[in-house]
């Protein structure tokens, strides 16, 4: 039996990294700018998909919360997130930041 040949237009990746400190600016910032672009991300028409926030760390988020030290009794840990996104052309991750 011959099997049809299903292969597919390459899909392109793009890796963004976002460094989540422990401080009210960068709490402020996230919450201020992440929907916003969510949404704008979501709204390309060369865009596919995406895998969010893996973390990287001491135990991802247990580092965060003492995990990676003795005394955190003050302050966090700062966590590091990545995100993947997929995209029909690398031209539209491109225009995407125009």
């Amino acid at each position: 039996m011959k099997t049809e040949d299903t292969t597919e237009l390459p899909i392109y990746l793009a890796l963004n990294m976002s460094k989540v400190l422990n401080n009210k600016e960068s709490f402020d910032l996230m919450h201020k700018v992440g929907p916003r672009v969510c949404i704008t991300t979501a709204a390309h028409p060369g865009f596919v998909g995406f895998m969010a926030n893996i973390q990287t760390g001491i135990l991802p988020l247990a580092g965060r919360y003492g995990g990676g030290s003795i005394h955190m009794e003050d302050e966090l840990n700062p966590v590091r997130n990545y995100q993947y996104t997929m995209w029909k052309r690398w031209q539209d991750h491109d225009e995407f930041h125009e």
